[in-house]
């Protein structure tokens, strides 16, 4: 800033010419100037230090060194205005001092003296302008400086770009993208940059960003795809955004770039996942068939269809049979790829048009469209359980399975989804009841009989919450002294309003629903309770022989229940014998020869109840470790009148025999049936005959009556 007078620092070391020029200028001029005066460079640059004048005027010969070295180094930051006083014959030395910095100089005359006032204000005006223009660069300067940290800041490259592509600012991401190649004078231009090539972008790949601003006018936004030195894609986002001049014409653009790969990418996963979630909406994960959501939909459409050309609809329902057995012998695992092949060949079975759906667990559900009658239902019926029966290989396992199929027809047996559904549902549970393996139609009686069970099914749960089961307890003899060996636990159900239940009429049921499970635990521990409690009071040890279902024995833990209920009851394992059934033997063998081995280590003893009626291989047989078989009634009935039945029944003894195994005949009712039973080598029996199955009591009062009477 300049003071009100003018401070003029004149370095001269003549005293005569320093006065005179002191005198010519603050003699005149509007404005008061003020001059003090330097003899030497040195006596100047002391006076600089001090203070900083608004103008020097320096003579070019000094006694100690050239008036130009008070030139500032940087003329653009010089501090002060210089102006050069130089005698007649040195102005080309003169004009060299203004190119280093010095605003004017004057050749000294007389003539001259007299203008230096004018000299002095024109300078000065310079200088001002010259100060402006400094301080508007150094504004701009600041305000670049300011941009730039503003636009290093964003993580995404910028640059502002001329209309010739040369590059006119950029950030740092954007700097990154620089090839090490790059020079770095000289003009840059934003090709080089953004796909570092030598010519401006076009083409698919490369849309140029600034030629579409140019033709539209408007800010564009386009798409490049890079592939980086490793072959790598990567996918950018180019915006540009015009920058114009006041007189409409492009000034330019500013772009900016995102690299939206990864973005693109996580898109792209999540549409699929989407879609997946969609598919997983209306289809089974394990299997891929439409699940039942799916089927509701395509059976409403059916059936709507079917209406309208006044044809049928059948709904198959196709419950697996037993499939729990392979799930709790060969794991879920193989149990869900099992699953997985039953899909497969009941695709197989069915035209396109037609619906294949998994209920859950192991049903399945089919939709047979336009259907003429009843005939072309059983005929896709029959095709599906041959197409089943044939051999499954899992892991090395070759498994046979069996499917009962429930069939309800549309309009026949219903005119709504849920009919049908619940429909061809009683109908396969019919199905099972036929002995499996097989297919049957709905009809309004099954319906009678499936609300029958599910208000027996109630009964039950209810029987084993209010204690209404009880157990009866038929001694087993032997045939010779009529000694009592052993007693067999049977369950009876005392029903609050129909009285006793026979077991026929709620086992089977109990084993369906699963409630055989806490029924069979029941029985175990009461029996060895009571076992023990004849023990205790003073009765001989007997064996107690209990029923064990397939459900039961098939339970992750039922070894361990043995286990525990003989502990809890104190009862010696050699008197426990657990019956079991030769036909759930033979479902998995593997599995019964592992849980059968584990009860043999307890001491537990192992027999299997009614011998003969079920399919026991020979060769299975003698590697199970049991200890006694029991003879069915079937062949006990007539085994005195019937020569195939005495038979059979021979045959079994004789098996037992070499097989070192012992052997009981369950149903005896005459003498003449004894008869032969000795006869044929079988020691040991049980039926009416002797005692039917008697309350716990009155089995005490006969135990200790052998006793009194020495048997």
């Amino acid at each position: 800033m300049i003071s009100q007078d003018i401070h003029i620092l004149l370095v001269e070391d003549s005293a005569s010419q320093a006065e005179m020029i002191r005198q010519a200028v603050e003699s005149c001029g509007t404005q008061p100037m003020r001059v003090s005066v330097a003899t030497s460079l040195a006596q100047a640059r002391s006076r600089l230090a001090d203070s900083v004048p608004d103008l020097v005027i320096a003579d070019l010969v000094l006694p100690d060194g050239r008036g130009t070295k008070l030139l500032p180094e940087d003329p653009d930051q010089a501090p002060y205005p210089v102006v050069i006083l130089t005698g007649a014959g040195d102005e080309a030395e003169a004009v060299q001092a203004m190119r280093d910095g010095a605003l004017d100089y004057v050749v000294k005359s007389e003539n001259t003296l007299a203008e230096l006032p004018a000299i002095v204000a024109r300078t000065m005006g310079r200088w001002l302008l010259k100060l402006q223009d400094r301080r508007a660069r150094e504004e701009s300067r600041k305000d670049k400086e300011f941009l730039q940290a503003v636009i290093d800041g964003v993580q995404d490259p910028i640059m502002v770009i001329a209309p010739d592509f040369r590059v006119l600012l950029m950030n740092a991401a954007a700097a990154a993208h620089l090839p090490e190649s790059t020079p770095s004078d000289g003009d840059l231009f934003c090709y080089q940059v953004s796909h570092h090539s030598q010519h401006p972008c076009h083409g698919e790949a490369h849309p140029c960003p600034l030629d579409t601003v140019r033709k539209s006018g408007e800010a564009a936004r386009v798409i490049h795809h890079h592939f980086l030195g490793d072959g790598e894609r990567r996918i950018f986002e180019v915006e540009a955004s015009p920058l114009w001049n006041d007189d409409g014409t492009l000034r330019g653009v500013i772009e900016s770039s995102r690299d939206i790969t990864e973005r693109l990418q996580v898109e792209a996963l999540l549409e699929e996942n989407d879609k997946w979630l969609q598919h997983l909406a209306f289809h089974d994960p394990l299997t891929g068939l439409p699940n039942r959501a799916l089927l509701r939909d395509r059976l409403k459409q059916a059936m709507g269809k079917a209406r309208r050309q006044e044809r049928k609809v059948a709904l198959l329902f196709l419950d697996l049979d037993r499939f729990k057995n392979i799930n709790d012998s060969l794991g879920h695992p193989a149990g869900d790829r099992l699953l997985m092949k039953v899909a497969e060949r009941l695709r197989g079975c069915v035209r396109e048009a037609d619906t294949v759906a998994r209920q859950g667990g192991d049903e399945f559900l089919v939709v047979l469209e336009g259907v003429e009658n009843a005939g072309g239902a059983a005929e896709v019926a029959r095709k599906i359980l041959r197409a089943l029966a044939g051999e499954f290989v899992l892991e090395g396992h070759k498994l046979f399975i069996t499917t009962s199929i429930g069939i309800s027809l549309f309009p026949d047996d219903g005119e709504s989804l849920d009919a049908l559904l619940k429909n061809s549902d009683i109908a396969m549970y019919h199905a099972k009841a036929q002995g499996r393996n097989t297919y049957q139609f709905y009809a309004p009686t099954l319906n009678v009989r499936t609300e029958e069970s599910l208000v027996m099914e109630a009964s039950l749960r209810a029987g084993l919450e209010e204690d209404q089961f009880l157990l009866h307890y038929q001694p087993q003899h032997d045939l010779e002294t009529g000694a009592i060996v052993g007693v067999e636990a049977l369950l009876r159900w005392e029903h609050s309003t129909r009285g006793l239940v026979p077991p026929g009429d709620f086992i089977p049921l109990a084993e369906e629903t699963g409630l055989i499970v806490p029924l069979g635990e029941w029985v175990l521990e009461r029996a060895c309770s009571q076992a023990r409690a004849w023990q205790d009071a003073g009765s001989p040890p007997v064996r107690m022989a209990v029923n064990i279902s397939p459900r039961q024995f098939r339970g992750a833990r039922f070894v361990e229940r043995v286990e525990r209920v003989l502990g809890q009851t104190g009862l010696d394992p050699e008197l426990l014998e657990l019956e079991i059934t030769e036909g759930l033997l033979m479902e998995d063998v593997q599995g019964a020869i592992a849980t059968l081995g584990a009860l043999k280590a307890m001491g537990v003893h192992l027999s299997i109840d009614d011998f003969g009626t079920g399919y026991s291989s020979l060769s299975y047989l003698k590697r199970f470790p049991i200890s006694k078989l029991k003879i069915d009634r079937s062949f006990v009935a007539e085994i005195a009148v019937n020569p195939d039945d005495a038979a059979i029944a021979a045959s079994i003894i004789a098996l037992a025999r070499n097989l070192r195994l012992d052997v009981i005949a369950e149903g005896v009712e005459t003498k003449e049936q004894v008869g032969v039973l000795l006869e044929k080598g079988c020691r040991q029996g049980q039926g009416f005959l002797f005692c039917r199955p008697l309350p716990a009591g009155e089995v005490a009062g006969l135990m200790t009556a052998e006793v009194a009477a020495g048997i």
